[in-house]
C-alpha cells in the first residue's frame, strides 16, 4: 500500500500531537499532585477545625431548639391566660352594661 508522503507526514504530525499533548497532561496531574501531598497535613488540620467548628455550631442549634421550645410553651401559657382574662373582661363589660340599664 503506497501512501502520499505528506499524508503520511500529516498523520505523524497528529499522531505526535496527540502523544505530545497527552505526555503534557500526564505531567500536570502528577505535578498537581505533588502540591497536594505537600498541603496534605494542612488540609487535614483545617478539616478537623471545621468539623469542630460544625459540631460547636450543631450543639447551640440544639440548646437553642430547647429554649425556643421552653419560650414557646411560656407563650402558649401567657396566650391562655390573656383568654381567660379577656373573657372575665367581657363578662364584667355585660353585668356593669346590665346594671347601668338597670339603675338608669
Amino acid at each position: 500500500m503506497n501512501v502520499d508522503p505528506q499524508i503520511g507526514a500529516i498523520i505523524i504530525a497528529i499522531i505526535s500531537g496527540v502523544g505530545g499533548w497527552y505526555a503534557n497532561k500526564s505531567k500536570k496531574v502528577s505535578s498537581n499532585e505533588a502540591v497536594y501531598a505537600d498541603h496534605t497535613k494542612d488540609l487535614w488540620k483545617r478539616l478537623d477545625k471545621l468539623t469542630h467548628e460544625l459540631d460547636d455550631t450543631k450543639t447551640e442549634r440544639d440548646s437553642l431548639r430547647i429554649k425556643v421550645n421552653q419560650l414557646q410553651s411560656t407563650v402558649d401559657g401567657q396566650s391562655k391566660t390573656i383568654e381567660a382574662q379577656t373573657k372575665q373582661i367581657e363578662e364584667l363589660k355585660n353585668s356593669v352594661d346590665l346594671l347601668r340599664r338597670h339603675l338608669g
